[in-house]
Parts: structure tokens; C-alpha cells; sequence
């Protein structure tokens, strides 16, 4: 298959490109490394990269997270996103034109890029999404990742009744 960015396949798995708070929370949450345990291709564009304040990005790149470059066309792109959506930023944007380009999905609870990731076409799936994936292949248990919920929530100005009830299910 090939891809926008270049490059021949995904190596056999599916691509996931992640944003920065998704990166954020997880690392939070001290849960970080256990994405690499899915069978996915967990990658991030290069505005991300250069988004991330973390001194792990060495490690997080030994254990599997891939950075692309996107395309001069793709760069364009963004501004161009820029100018029609208020609210995600440009490394933001990177990552909702990447994921649209090569069809495939975008990681983040921001609500900003939500949306336009949606308006675009791209499917979404929120920070909650992996922990259930976490959970269901048995790469944590329920305890640990309600606890990890927690830890991600106080970061939020409001509760997520989604999230709570997430929580409370995993606490029975």
C-alpha cells in the first residue's frame, strides 16, 4: 500500500497516529509503555516531536513509537486548516492531515481537534478507547486502569460521565 508520507505498508500492523495529550495524559497516568503491548504502529508527525517537553522520547522511540515527516503538500495543507478551524493548534492539525491522508485513526481527547477531525473524515478515538483496548487484552487489569482514568480525569476542568461510569465498572 502506499502512503502518503513515502513509505511501502505499515509492517503488517495498523498505523495510529497519536497527539500530544494523549501522550500527555498516558504518560500521567504512568501507562505510557504498556500502548506498545497492542498490535498497532503507534506513530506521531514531526510537530509533535518537536511539541513534546518529555525526557522519554528516546525510550518511547526504542519501544516502538515511530515519528514521520509529512509532505511540503501536507504542510500546506495545515495552514490551509488553520485558516478555516479555530481552536486546534498546527501540531494538532498535523496529526488530523496525516491520519486523513493515509486513512487511518487519530488518538486525542481534545475536543477542538475532535471535531475537525470528524468534519474531516477521520475516525477518532478518544483516550478512553485504548484503556479498554489496555483492559480487554488483558494488558492491565480493571483496577489499575480505573486508576489510571482517575489520574488522567483530575487533569480535566469537568468530569466525563463516560468516564466515571468506565471507573465505576472497573471498580466492581
Amino acid at each position: 500500500m502506499e502512503r502518503k508520507d513515502g513509505l511501502i505498508g505499515n509492517d503488517a500492523l495498523n498505523e495510529i497516529v497519536l497527539d500530544s495529550v494523549f501522550i500527555f495524559d498516558f504518560e500521567a497516568a504512568q501507562i505510557l509503555g504498556l500502548i506498545f503491548r497492542l498490535k498497532y504502529r503507534w506513530v506521531v508527525t514531526d510537530f509533535i516531536e518537536r511539541e513534546l517537553k518529555t525526557s522519554n522520547l528516546p525510550l518511547l522511540k526504542q519501544m516502538g513509537l515511530e515519528v514521520v515527516a509529512l509532505t511540503p503538500a501536507q504542510v500546506e495543507d495545515i495552514a490551509g486548516l488553520a485558516q478555516c478551524y479555530i481552536g486546534p493548534s498546527v501540531p494538532d492539525l498535523s496529526c488530523l492531515v496525516y491520519a486523513r491522508d493515509n486513512k487511518i485513526p487519530l488518538v486525542t481527547r481534545d475536543a477542538a481537534l475532535r471535531r475537525t477531525a470528524c468534519e474531516q473524515g477521520v475516525e477518532v478515538l478518544d483516550t478512553h478507547h485504548i484503556l479498554i483496548e489496555l483492559v480487554d487484552q488483558e494488558i492491565i487489569n480493571r483496577q489499575d486502569a480505573a486508576s489510571a482514568l482517575e489520574e488522567i480525569q483530575k487533569k480535566l476542568r469537568t468530569r466525563r460521565s463516560d468516564w466515571a461510569r468506565l471507573i465505576q465498572d472497573w471498580r466492581q
